[in-house]
């Protein structure tokens, strides 16, 4: 039987670093557009729904093709709040008006550059490995990584200094996207299970966190375009 996907974009009006950062114009497109229209592409969900306090936020998300069948509750969109409380009031909301998905996706508007190729990669893993309960996209980070120790500094990885080619990498999330089965996010109140999977994807998954972050996404969108030309 197949299983019902959804897709959840989670996105509040209260952003601090960058003023309605969602709903900010990249190269004349709403921020969260790029999102959304990636997601509506990826055959493989079924419905995709924006989790929104904010009416601007969500007469936008609607006009370009997401589902509001609720507003969010305050409470719901302070900075302390959860992503998986956010996620699961969706699907319980959704569950009210008879839809219970068996995979849940929850997408960030601040990575636009997440492709429909990621989401179905996604979803397949899933589909298609009983042994995986969750996904996350994630990034290979040859960094080396230092802790604080008496009042000193401490290397925590790699234990020894060594050329990039010859370290292994640490797998860092990439806070485009995670994805799970309904009792992951329901039942172990996280984004993530027991037996997640991670998925290295392009480096140039840009998350828009500030100012500098939304430049650099506006200079890859016109390089992008321009490629296109």
């Amino acid at each position: 039987m197949k299983m019902k996907v959804l897709a959840i974009i989670p996105a509040r009006g209260g952003s601090k670093t960058i003023p309605k950062k969602n709903i900010k114009l990249l190269a004349g497109k709403p921020l969260i557009s790029y999102t959304i229209q990636t997601a509506l592409s990826t055959k493989s969900i079924d419905r995709l729904v924006v989790s929104t306090d904010s009416k601007e936020i969500a007469d936008i998300a609607k006009s370009s093709g997401a589902e509001i069948p609720f507003i969010r509750p305050k409470e719901l969109a302070e900075d302390d709040v959860p992503t998986y409380k956010v996620a699961q009031h969706a699907v319980m909301e959704l569950e009210k008006q008879g839809y219970k998905p068996d995979i849940v996706l929850v997408i960030f508007a601040t990575s636009p550059f997440t492709t429909k190729e990621t989401m179905e990669k996604v979803i397949d893993k899933l589909q298609s490995s009983p042994e995986t309960d969750s996904v996350i996209t994630g990034k290979n980070d040859y960094g080396h990584f230092w802790t604080m120790k008496n009042n000193g500094f401490d290397l925590f990885f790699p234990k020894e200094i060594k050329n990039r080619q010859l370290c292994e990498p640490l797998l860092r999330e990439d806070g485009a996207l995670y994805a799970m089965r309904y009792n992951v996010l329901m039942k172990l109140n996280r984004l993530f299970g027991e037996t997640p999977y991670i998925l290295i994807v392009d480096k140039n998954n840009v998350d828009v966190d500030d100012e500098i972050d939304f430049e650099f996404a506006e200079f890859l969108v016109k390089k992008i375009c321009k490629k296109l030309k």
